[in-house]
């Protein structure tokens, strides 16, 4: 399958122009968490955290055929190409996107977009290609919607950009505005692991690991709260819950969270989606995570949240020296460590590893800039590379509990700790 796009027969390369919107004078828009790869005649789109899901762009500008006929011709083309025939005969639909056609509306294999393009009686379109629809995303999730909006954007977005004089450069901040609302953690929960070790001398609960939990808001149907312990995936390509299929940790099962008596900060109570019995957390988290009498996980403390859009002036790190040097621009960003990060106020971010299910190896290392923008848990980051980080943050006090972060709290990034030693 990774290599259907390239498969291009003489008669298709002469009908599909560039694919590129740089060969047309207008700069290549990429759309959050995806990478993007272009070649003479299209554009291809990926993201390692939906591994079967593939995406392929190509413009067809031949000015004798109308709209539908060069659909037309994608849908053949793309039938044998994507390994998917039924969409060469199906049902070309209108839409607020121009037009679209499947080939399983129930598991789609292939959804072909197509829509208007910068060149006149050109026309555009998206191939979207699930090597393996029974994992997901189905066609009534939050994903399947996301990819095909996205899609639609980036198509409207590069034809603005190709009649504009001017392209105003993206922003973290203009990226943060792609995550919902309910998709924004309302908590993160710092829990820890404590085994109960007895000896000659005394008896007591060690603390040995810690975990997080994410809280999300209730549902409109419930007063009950999503909970997961799942801190890497887009928040804006999946909903709590979406990122199953791909799970290779087994941490993202989400479960419901309760207030026992509607108590809040009070006592929590759990429970899995498919169960019927509340029981305490602490029990439900023994149950988790196969917990004998000897180890428990209990609530430790709540992570703070950041002010949206506030400007941070701090810096994590083994060494100050190196921290001051790497920010002054005297030593670069591959001076610093795995766990630090330095935030500047004027938005900007050096780090020596970031981590994001969306990139390609789960990580960015060895000295990472862009910049940042941090709306309560939720997170997003615009690296120098122009790959979008969309994710969760939150600090902890490793001291007195103070008002503002500082060098002694420490950071959490979509499970990633940035903390000074």
């Amino acid at each position: 399958m990774a290599q259907i796009f390239r498969l291009w027969r003489a008669g298709m390369l002469a009908a599909l122009t560039c694919g590129a919107a740089a060969a047309q004078g207008t700069p290549e828009i990429v759309p959050p968490g995806w990478s993007m790869r272009t070649s003479t005649s299209s554009v291809y789109l990926t993201r390692p955290d939906m591994p079967n899901i593939q995406i392929a762009i190509v413009n067809d500008v031949r000015p004798e055929l109308p709209a539908e006929e060069k659909f037309n011709a994608a849908k053949a083309f793309f039938a044998e190409r994507a390994q998917c025939p039924a969409l060469a005969t199906a049902e070309t639909q209108g839409s607020f996107a121009g037009l679209y056609a499947t080939d399983d509306p129930d598991s789609p294999h292939c959804r072909l977009i197509g829509m208007g393009h910068w060149v006149e009686d050109g026309l555009q379109m998206a191939v979207i290609v699930n090597t393996q629809p029974a994992m997901g995303p189905n066609d009534g999730s939050y994903s399947a919607r996301a990819m095909t909006e996205q899609i639609v954007e980036l198509f409207m977005l590069r034809y603005m950009a190709s009649k504009a004089d001017e392209t105003p450069p993206p922003t973290a901040e203009g990226y943060a505005k792609s995550i919902p609302y309910e998709h924004r953690p309302v908590r993160m929960i710092n829990m820890i692991q404590s085994q109960y070790t007895e000896t000659l001398a005394a008896a007591a609960w060690a603390p040995v690991a810690s975990q997080t939990l994410l809280l999300f808001p209730p549902n409109d149907n419930t007063a009950q709260s999503w909970a997961s312990r799942c801190l890497d995936w887009d928040p804006a390509m999946f909903a709590p819950g979406d990122t199953l299929p791909y799970d290779t940790s087994g941490q993202c099962q989400p479960f419901l969270w309760r207030w026992k008596d509607d108590r809040k900060n009070g006592e929590v109570e759990a429970r899995g989606t498919a169960q019927q019995e509340w029981t305490s957390l602490a029990a439900f988290e023994a149950q988790f995570h196969h917990f004998d009498d000897d180890s428990r996980m209990a609530m430790a403390g709540t992570y703070r949240r950041f002010t949206k859009g506030a400007p941070l002036d701090v810096a994590f790190g083994a060494d100050d020296d190196v921290l001051q040097q790497v920010a002054s621009g005297a030593l670069p960003a591959s001076a610093l460590g795995p766990y630090d990060i330095i935030l500047l106020p004027d938005g900007r971010f050096i780090a020596g590893t970031v981590r994001s299910a969306a990139l390609p190896g789960g990580k960015a290392e060895g000295g990472v800039k862009g910049s940042y923008y941090f709306n309560g848990h939720a997170a997003t980051l615009l690296l120098e590379s122009g790959h979008v980080v969309e994710g969760f943050a939150g600090w902890l006090d490793k001291g007195a509990e103070g008002v503002a972060i500082s060098k002694a709290s420490s950071l959490n990034i979509n499970g990633w700790t940035y903390y000074s030693r």
